[in-house]
């Protein structure tokens, strides 16, 4: 027997634990034929189902409110990679006196922050690309690889962020 989704009223199986359609927990009552009329939908995000939230928000503020908990860990996570690894090259290359290593981690520590603050696939992708020339150019120049962890931080980051950004296109094409 079918019911009806009390957030969205679309048909629904009662064998399930969530609408198909918008998210909402299904409640077995033969009664369960009122629709919500509320003006702000409910959508499941995050894995916070049938939350109702406020339309409008910028990706940051998303992030902060509804994004899925995990990802946020993992882009954070990601993050203190990078910085973990910018600043033990900062100190090779203040030991070596070394312009480039100290500009290179520099540069590996800002685009960290652009990923820990900004959520920036961007910037995930450009840690990679810096990480992996700079392991090409210690390959042709030392003969040994190097900066791995930051090209594994970038690629950790890129998948986090992508979450991050389905989860908003999700909600965006809900709410504008």
């Amino acid at each position: 027997m079918d019911n009806i989704c009390k957030f969205c009223g679309a048909k629904v199986n009662p064998a399930k634990q969530f609408c198909g359609t918008c998210g909402g927990k299904i409640e077995i009552s033969a009664e369960a034929t009122q629709v919500n009329t509320a003006t702000t939908p409910s959508v499941s995000v995050g894995g916070n189902a049938a939350e109702i939230i406020e339309p409008g928000l910028s990706k940051m503020e998303f992030a902060k409110k509804y994004a899925s908990r995990h990802i946020i860990k993992n882009i954070r996570s990601s993050a203190i990679v990078l910085y973990i690894m910018a600043g033990l090259s900062m100190l090779i290359g203040i030991f070596f006196s070394s312009v480039s290593i100290i500009v290179t981690s520099a540069v590996v520590a800002l685009l960290g922050l652009g990923i820990h603050i900004a959520k920036s696939t961007i910037c995930a992708y450009a840690v990679v690309v810096l990480g992996a020339i700079d392991c090409l150019l210690s390959l042709v120049f030392n003969g040994k690889f190097s900066s791995l962890l930051i090209i594994a931080g970038g690629i950790a980051a890129i998948i986090a962020c992508s979450k991050l950004n389905t989860e908003y296109a999700k909600y965006k094409s809900t709410y504008y």
